[in-house]
């Protein structure tokens, strides 16, 4: 299943996600579900907008739910961030 990284810009965290070609990723909450993991303070109907990426192009996140940060090392503030 492919992977994207998506950020919200309500806290700036870019999270990353596996998830059928088909399916659109709209909010915070989706996100977090999809990620396993807790909104924390961000609202759940926060938007979220896929980031373009390469495979071959190291981008800087990682998967938050496996301890991942957030790019540029900002911190969204969630456990075990």
């Amino acid at each position: 299943m492919p992977r994207y990284d998506y950020i919200c810009p309500a806290n700036d965290c870019v999270i990353e996600v596996s998830h059928p070609m088909s399916h659109t990723v709209r909010c915070w909450g989706e996100l977090c579900e999809l990620a396993d993991m807790a909104c924390g303070e961000t609202d759940p109907k926060s938007p979220v907008e896929r980031l373009v990426s390469h495979a071959t192009v190291l981008t800087g996140t990682r998967d938050h739910a496996k301890g991942g940060h957030t790019r540029g090392g900002t911190c969204c503030g969630l456990p075990g961030c």
